[in-house]
């Protein structure tokens, strides 16, 4: 949603991989956290580091489901 260098903090970290991934306008960091069958996956544990500077981190999130919510 808009840009931070890696100087600014603010990557979202996935520790499992030691990778960090730096926000840049007009791109989508993008990852199922559900295997095909519904089951969770830990793979995609990740976390936002903290921002280093005066800058802002912008994010948007969606939550996709295979199969209907079963508390409705």
């Amino acid at each position: 949603m808009n840009d931070l260098s890696s100087e600014d903090g603010g990557q979202t970290h996935f520790p499992l991989y030691n990778i960090k991934f730096s926000p840049l306008k007009g791109t989508i960091l993008y990852f199922d956290n559900l295997f095909y069958n519904n089951v969770g996956n830990s793979l995609t544990i990740h976390e936002s580091m903290p921002i280093l500077t005066d800058k802002i981190k912008y994010v948007l999130t969606t939550w996709s489901r295979i199969t209907p919510r079963s508390d409705n």
